[in-house]
C-alpha cells in the first residue's frame, strides 16, 4: 500500500513540472520575455479612410480605419458633419468637416489617434426653361410642354388661369393668360429648381354669316338653291318654319307660304359655331292652258299696255324657274311661225330712236307685226304706225322657257 501512495505522488510531481515547463516554453515563444517579465506598449499608426472622400449636403460616407489592434470612435472636430457610428453625414453648408478617430491603450499597445477630413461639396441650382408649343392655342385646342436644364424628375402646375395639365399636355376652358410652374425635384448635387412660362388662350371668334336663296321667291314646282358666306366651319342647313324640304343646299317646297331657313356653321378652330336665316317666298305652281317643249300660253283677255305686260312676265314666271315673255326674235313651233293672231308679245323697234314697245301679232307672216288684224307692210321702213294711246286687247299670254 505504501508503495502505491509513493507511485502516485512521485507521478503527479512529474507531470506538474513537466506542464510547467511547457508553458513557460511556450510564453517564451510568443512574448519572447520570460515569464516574469514586465510588458511595455507599443504605439499604433493609424489611417482614416473615408469613401466617398467629399459629399454633397445631407449625403454621407462611411469612415474605417487600418493599422489599428482595437476598435475606433469617430468625433468631428469641426464642421457640420453629425456621425452615427462609422457614418458621417453632411449637414447643409457646404465646407470641410474634420473627422477625429480614436484607439483606446491595451495591454500590447498604446492608445492613437488619426485626424482626417470630407469635403461638403455645395449644391448647385438646377436653371430651367420651359417652352410651350405652340405659346398660344384656342379653349378648343391645346399644347405641349418641354423642359431643359432639368437634374431632377420635372412635373407641372397651373400657377393661375383656366388651364389644366395632364402630362406635359396644356388645356383650357375660357380665354385668357395661364402661368404655368415647371418644378424640378432636388438631385444628388442639385438644388430643387422652378421656372414660370405663360400660354396665352385667345378669345373665340363669331363666324359672321350671310345666306341668300336664289331666287328668294318661287312656285311649289321649282325650287331655290341656298349660298352663305362668311362661315368658317362647315355649314348645313335646316328648315325653321314653313313647308319646305331641303337636300343639300337645294330647297323645294309642297305649298305656298314662306319658308324660313336657317345656316348653321359648325364650331372650328378659333371660332363659335354660328347661325344665320334666310327667308323664301313660295306661290302655289300654276298650269298653262297649253304647253309644247319650252312654249306655253294662258288663255287670257288682257289690254295691251306697259303695265299689263309686267303682269304677264309675273303670269309667266309662275310657270317656275326660267319662264319669261318671248322675244321678237323667237318663233313658236315648227313651222318657224310667230305666235297667233291677238298676243302680248315683246318687241323692240329696231329705228326711229322708238323705245320697246308692246304690240300685236297677226300669225301667218313671219316678222309682220300689225295692230289687229290690220296688216300693215313693214318690211322695208319698220312700223307704219305706232300705237300708243290706242287701246289694244290680246287674247293669249305667250311665255318662253329659257
Amino acid at each position: 500500500m505504501k508503495i502505491i501512495k509513493t507511485f502516485l505522488i512521485l507521478f503527479i510531481v512529474f507531470s506538474t513540472n513537466s506542464f510547467a515547463g511547457m508553458l513557460q516554453k511556450s510564453q517564451g515563444n510568443i512574448q519572447s520575455l520570460p515569464s516574469n517579465s514586465a510588458v511595455t506598449p507599443t504605439a499604433q499608426s493609424i489611417v482614416i479612410n473615408v469613401s466617398p472622400n467629399s459629399v454633397y449636403a445631407s449625403q454621407s460616407a462611411a469612415l474605417s480605419i487600418t493599422g489599428a489592434q482595437g476598435t475606433a470612435s469617430y468625433s468631428v472636430t469641426s464642421g457640420s458633419c453629425t456621425i452615427s457610428g462609422s457614418i458621417i453625414t453632411a449637414g447643409s453648408s457646404a465646407g470641410t468637416c474634420t473627422v477625429v478617430a480614436n484607439i483606446p491603450a491595451s495591454t500590447y499597445f498604446l492608445a492613437s489617434s488619426a485626424t482626417t477630413s470630407i469635403t461638403v461639396n455645395a449644391l448647385q441650382n438646377q436653371t430651367l426653361t420651359t417652352v410651350a408649343n405652340p405659346s398660344s392655342f384656342y379653349p378648343s385646342g391645346n399644347s405641349t410642354l418641354s423642359t431643359t436644364g432639368a437634374q431632377g424628375s420635372v412635373s407641372y402646375t397651373v400657377q393661375s388661369g383656366s388651364c389644366t395639365i395632364s402630362g406635359s399636355t396644356v388645356s383650357a376652358s375660357a380665354s385668357g393668360t395661364c402661368v404655368i410652374i415647371t418644378n424640378a425635384a432636388a438631385t444628388t448635387g442639385y438644388l430643387a429648381g422652378s421656372a414660370t412660362t405663360s400660354i396665352t388662350v385667345n378669345a373665340l371668334q363669331n363666324q359672321t354669316l350671310t345666306t341668300v336663296a336664289n331666287p328668294s321667291s318661287f312656285n311649289t314646282s321649282g325650287n331655290a338653291t341656298l349660298s352663305t358666306t362668311g362661315a368658317q366651319g362647315s355649314v348645313s342647313y335646316t328648315v325653321q318654319s314653313g313647308s319646305c324640304t331641303i337636300s343639300g343646299t337645294t330647297v323645294t317646297a309642297s305649298a305656298a307660304g314662306t319658308c324660313v331657313i336657317r345656316a348653321n356653321a359648325a364650331a372650328t378652330t378659333g371660332y363659335l359655331a354660328g347661325s344665320a336665316t334666310a327667308t323664301l317666298t313660295v306661290t302655289q305652281a300654276v298650269t298653262a292652258d297649253y304647253t309644247s317643249g319650252d312654249w306655253a300660253y294662258f288663255n287670257q283677255t288682257i289690254s295691251i299696255n306697259n303695265s299689263n305686260v309686267a303682269v304677264a312676265q309675273t303670269k309667266c314666271s309662275t310657270l317656275g324657274a326660267g319662264w319669261r315673255l318671248p322675244n321678237s326674235s323667237e318663233t313658236w313651233g315648227s313651222n318657224g311661225w310667230s305666235p297667233p293672231i291677238s298676243a302680248i308679245w315683246n318687241v323692240a323697234y329696231p329705228s326711229n330712236g322708238q323705245t320697246t314697245r308692246y304690240i300685236l301679232n297677226e300669225g301667218g307672216y313671219t316678222g309682220h307685226w300689225v295692230q289687229q288684224n290690220q296688216v300693215r307692210g313693214i318690211e322695208e321702213g319698220g312700223f307704219n304706225q305706232y300705237f300708243s294711246s290706242t287701246s289694244y286687247t290680246a287674247s293669249k299670254i305667250f311665255c318662253k322657257r329659257g
